[in-house]
């Protein structure tokens, strides 16, 4: 979606899946990321629920 300035909206919808994937995208949406460590490798979404 970031490499293509056409896409402006996404629709998150349907039964969530036991990896949180809906709830984890509207977490990104809302709280974007941080760096864990200090590592720009090491990205974690804030407040999302997902195990890992």
């Amino acid at each position: 979606m970031l490499s293509n300035p056409h896409i402006s909206c996404l629709i998150v919808c349907g039964k969530e899946s036991d990896h949180f994937a809906g709830q984890s995208l509207l977490a990104l949406a809302e709280n974007g990321i941080s760096i864990l460590g200090g590592s720009k490798k090491d990205y974690r979404i804030r407040r999302s629920d997902s195990l890992s």
